[in-house]
């Protein structure tokens, strides 16, 4: 009997309405869906988050953004687990906590 173990990262935090910041992006490309940018993530090594927004603008990172800034409901951004350790997982308790002194910017990591 055969068994696999997927190790590649999955976009599991998804941020609708946000972009992602603090990072920069290792490919920029025009895809015409978001489950296209999904899977052009899924086939490169090293996809950390993804950006995609209305004008079908296709942003790949291969570091993990530091936070996400609010932006219109077209653009979203979407985060791959990289730890199965969930209290350091994208320090997830502090994303409700807004950035002091910036009502648009919400703290990833």
């Amino acid at each position: 009997m055969r068994f696999s173990i997927k190790v590649r990262p999955r976009l599991q935090h998804k941020f609708p309405g946000y972009e992602c910041d603090g990072a920069t992006p290792m490919k920029v490309k025009t895809t015409e869906t978001l489950v296209e940018c999904r899977k052009m993530c899924k086939r490169l090594q090293g996809c950390f988050a993804i950006q995609y927004n209305n004008k079908k603008r296709c942003r790949i990172y291969d570091k993990q953004p530091t936070r996400l800034v609010e932006s219109n409901q077209g653009t979203t951004c979407e985060i791959a687990a990289q730890n199965c350790d969930t209290s350091s997982e994208l320090s997830l308790l502090a994303i409700n906590k807004k950035t002091p002194g910036a009502d648009d910017n919400i703290i990833v990591g």
